[in-house]
């Protein structure tokens, strides 16, 4: 069995997101067979339920100090385990607390939202935010790199909602997360109000750590607005929302999952990329609001979304594709079987394959070697990738395990006889012989497929590990080739 120690904690401060997204990693573990215990400070009743009811331990600490290395590490030994590892979520531990954990000998998996903190020394980094997929991290050679909304960590009754049917109402719900730091809810409710919004109940959320509920219930009740406070039905009571307005956190991808069209507030440092990015994504409206004074213009961005139904609906089928509820299990996967190259198997892509396949043609080591550099803007990629799928002329073939994309590998038809392909092998699963695999095992089905009888590829002359990636292959040198100013060497396979 592993067992795996989770060190995050909670407070006005720093609010319930660390610890609700530890949440969501501790039920995809259970459901693995791993055995889990949450150390932290300032637990929410409702995540301290839930760890208790998937049979995890939780043990609570006075303060969120992080100067507790040997009592996690003393954590880390109870019991009789096959690996142990520590998980570690929150700004206010730095690169001291992480050296510790390596010196003690423990597998560290690291939650990061910021990259600040240099060479990360440690097993597993986790990025799970939209945007972090082109994010350059400094690491071990063998540190497994796991970034973007590909990992994002929700909880189970999240993805369960997301699941069902359910009717949409003419509702508004306002919740911004679990303790809303910068106490801007009441100014939010303000602001709604002010846009007079026709046929609409609006719903106000406190959240378990939010101390600001007396104003909130007093801005409310002057305008007939619903006041709820840390509802046990959360999540169905979004999921029936037309329109939500939350900070641009964990739950901003709860609400993509769940198909809602959403405003998100950009309220501290580590939310800018995930917000830049939902929005480049077409997925969410973004307004950065830091202060009261900041709030202002939701009144009529609020105002435009209720009245344009339509573009709500496109919000939310983007929503969907971008965050598809299932990271939490991903990076379990990692933690409890590592990378297990073998369990990887060949589809043919599909639809819900977009954002994966984007996260990782955006990896800073394949935009370097790539002919256009430049970053794939995320709503262009969704079109592209839908005139791919549906193109007679291309083919697209990956690699997964289970629902986790490794590599891609696309052919494109460029006369009668050849196709041209390219190919990319995630970070994570590199050094495994994937690339050489994904090249065999598709050249000649993609010969079948697109009716030629060759395929070429092109590699820059100085990247060595492609160039020997398709000699392994089979594959012989047919010429030399200069394109967008890079010189390269032909590849080619021909069907006998």
């Amino acid at each position: 069995m592993t067992r795996v120690v989770i060190r995050a904690d909670a407070s006005p401060q720093i609010g319930t997101g660390h610890v609700m997204r530890c949440v969501a990693l501790a039920e995809a573990l259970r459901a693995r067979g791993a055995s889990v215990e949450l150390v932290g400070a300032g637990i929410p009743p409702r995540a301290a339920a839930a760890l208790d009811r998937i049979g995890a331990t939780l043990t609570h600490r006075a303060s969120a100090a992080a100067g507790d290395v040997a009592e996690v590490v003393a954590a880390t030994r109870r019991g009789d385990a096959a690996a142990c590892w520590v998980v570690v979520d929150g700004y206010h531990f730095g690169a001291d607390y992480m050296h510790a954990l390596g010196r003690a000998g423990i597998k560290t998996a690291w939650v990061d939202d910021l990259n600040v903190l240099g060479r990360f020394d440690c097993d597993i980094v986790i990025n799970p935010t939209l945007g972090a997929e082109r994010c350059a991290y400094s690491a071990r050679d063998e540190t497994k790199i796991l970034a973007g909304a590909t990992y994002a960590l929700l909880r189970e009754e999240i993805r369960a909602v997301a699941e069902r049917i359910i009717p949409r109402a003419r509702q508004l719900v306002i919740a911004l997360g679990g303790a809303d730091p910068q106490q801007l809810t009441a100014h939010v409710v303000r602001a709604v109000v002010a846009a007079q919004l026709p046929d609409c109940q609006v719903i106000a959320v406190i959240g378990p750590s939010n101390p600001g509920n007396a104003s909130v219930r007093a801005a409310a009740e002057a305008a007939g607005v619903t006041v709820v406070h840390d509802p046990a039905d959360f999540p169905a009571l979004l999921a029936q929302s037309a329109l939500a307005i939350t900070a641009a956190g964990t739950m901003a991808w709860e609400l993509a999952a769940l198909g809602v069209p959403s405003v998100l507030l950009a309220v501290a440092d580590n939310q800018q990329r995930g917000a830049a990015a939902i929005r480049e994504a077409d997925a969410a409206e973004v307004l950065v609001a830091r202060t009261p004074a900041d709030v202002a213009p939701l009144t009529r961005i609020v105002r435009s979304l209720w009245s344009d139904a339509r573009r709500r609906d496109a919000m939310a089928r983007r929503g969907k594709r971008v965050i598809d509820g299932r990271g939490a299990g991903r990076v379990a996967r990692w933690i409890v079987d590592g990378a297990r190259p073998r369990d990887v198997t060949i589809r043919a892509a599909t639809s819900a394959d977009a954002l994966q396949v984007w996260r990782i043609n955006s990896e800073p080591s394949v935009r370097a070697r790539s002919f256009d550099p430049s970053p794939i803007p995320l709503a262009r990629h969704f079109d592209w990738f839908d005139h791919v799928l549906a193109n007679g002329a291309s083919r697209m073939y990956l690699f997964a395990r289970e629902d986790e994309v490794a590599a891609q590998i696309r052919y494109d038809r460029i006369d009668a006889d050849r196709a041209e392909l390219s190919f990319a092998v995630a970070s994570a699963f590199r050094r495994g012989g994937l690339g050489t695999r994904l090249l065999t095992e598709t050249w000649r089905r993609a010969c079948d497929d697109l009716h030629v009888d060759e395929v070429r590829g092109l590699v820059m002359r100085d990247n060595t590990a492609s160039l020997e990636t398709f000699r392994r292959a089979g594959f012989v040198e047919a010429g030399a080739e200069t394109r967008e100013g890079r010189a390269c060497v032909v590849f080619a396979r021909r069907a006998a």
